[in-house]
């Protein structure tokens, strides 16, 4: 594997101060063109990343980490941590997984080969693309990102694995200027190869998206039955998804606490979290703590059947790690949900807006990092849209505030839609509908 040899070296000098010992590498090699209007306006390449070793001896555990992951580190990575675990002292319990046999795996994808060029000139294209579309496009910022990534983990207990993931995406926001007034649109892919990526449909997309936020206003305080757009379902559930911590259920930091096993939301409603994200080759066979993953329902038909668990969690609860632990080469080991999933329902988009008949359709949630409160699950949102009459999108509806809570929404959902997509924050969602909600006009 990429770092055995390195490993080999750590753990030869480790073992003269640890009893056991463990590495954890996690690099990520970033290639980003970001345009504005005909122009290029930066192409960059940058990596980041690092090692961490951890030392354990008795009850006692130290830490270290470096952002150069070479040999010349190795020595400050081992006194480091024998300092930090002298100046800890004992702990309670130490986790480290031990496998009931050795444990090796290698995953290797295929990366890009694309030249920069190339790269370029999709994202300059969208520009071209968007004023064929409309006159009225001011500006177009574009932007292209290819993510490459790698993983691995090694202990004392014969465990080693190592995998690497690519993926790419590529969006538009556009600026529409008519009679003085700006309106903006914004559309995105996520793909496993750059190339894959719809740069007319993206461009084109935005400048609809732009157009039909011309004229908005806001709409009279109440109880609107809504229709939310996958993106920004993804967001809130997003936002919203440490309430599914085991660790911060366990401090009681959690609007979910004590409520396993109970009916929670809609039926219409079914939370996986994935070991892989559907429709790309990109896969999290392992954990951080080098558990092997697996599929996981967290919630099915609206009933809480997990929280998502670490080793430390898992252990505390009495059951097995859902191996759903998450860190960086600079942080501990905490419980995070992967690859959030929402089965799809059986209308499509249109779909739920007939049915819905009269309400509003949310395009455009803003303020989720100061506006809503994971541990108590409260959320007051500004947010854009449409309104719609009878079934069909009448006018752009703005400066309006979108207030619930985590339980009360998901309980409030009545259809979960067809469209299902991946987001850029790695979710696969669709739109849904949701009923009785309280919206603010400004």
């Amino acid at each position: 594997m990429k770092y055995t040899e390195l490993k080999e070296e750590i753990f030869n000098k480790a073992k003269d101060k640890f009893d056991d010992y463990e590495i954890f590498i996690n690099n990520i090699n970033t290639s980003v063109v970001s345009t504005y209007n005909e122009q290029l306006n930066k192409y960059t390449i940058s990596e980041s990343g690092g090692i961490s070793f951890r030392g354990i001896k008795g009850n006692m555990e130290g830490y270290a980490y470096s952002e150069n992951v070479s040999k010349e580190s190795i020595d400050y990575l081992i006194d480091m941590a024998y300092q930090s675990m002298i100046a800890v002292g004992e702990k309670e319990e130490i986790f480290i997984y031990k496998p009931n046999q050795e444990e090796k795996i290698n995953i290797i994808s295929q990366k890009s080969s694309i030249s920069s060029d190339k790269k370029i000139e999709k994202i300059l294209s969208m520009y071209d693309l968007a004023k064929l579309e409309s006159e009225e496009v001011h500006q177009l910022d574009g932007q292209g990102v290819e993510i490459f990534e790698d993983k691995y983990i090694a202990n004392s207990h014969n465990l080693e694995k190592y995998e690497e993931n690519s993926y790419s995406y590529a969006y538009a926001y556009v600026i529409l200027k008519r009679n003085g007034e700006m309106k903006s649109g914004m559309e995105f892919a996520f793909k496993d190869n750059f190339m894959d990526c719809d740069f007319e449909y993206i461009a084109k997309s935005a400048v609809k998206k732009a157009e039909r936020e011309f004229g908005a206003k806001a709409v009279d305080s109440g109880k609107y039955d809504i229709v939310i757009l996958n993106e920004e379902i993804s967001s809130l559930l997003g936002s919203l998804s440490p309430a599914f911590s085991a660790k911060n259920v366990q401090k009681k930091m959690s609007p979910l606490e004590g409520m396993l096993g109970e009916v929670i939301a809609s039926d219409k409603l079914t939370i996986r979290d994935l070991r892989s994200l559907p429709e790309t080759n990109v896969i999290e066979s392992f954990d951080d703590e080098g558990i092997e993953t697996k599929d996981l329902e967290i919630i099915k038909n609206g009933k809480l059947l997990s929280y998502v668990h670490n080793m430390e969690t898992a252990s505390k609860d009495g059951i097995d790690t859902t191996a759903n632990a998450s860190r960086s080469y600079k942080s501990v080991s905490s419980p995070s949900i992967r690859n959030m999933v929402i089965d799809g329902g059986t209308l499509d988009f249109e779909g739920l807006l007939r049915k819905m008949n009269n309400g509003l359709l949310i395009t455009s949630l803003q303020g989720l990092h100061s506006g809503l409160d994971p541990v108590s699950g409260v959320f007051s949102l500004p947010c854009n849209g449409f309104l719609v009459e009878n079934g069909e999108i009448k006018r752009a509806v703005n400066q309006i505030i979108l207030s619930s809570n985590l339980k009360e929404f998901i309980k409030s959902i009545d259809e979960v839609g067809t469209d299902r997509r991946i987001t850029l924050d790695g979710s696969y969602v669709a739109s849904m509908l949701v009923k009785n909600i309280s919206i603010s006009g400004i």
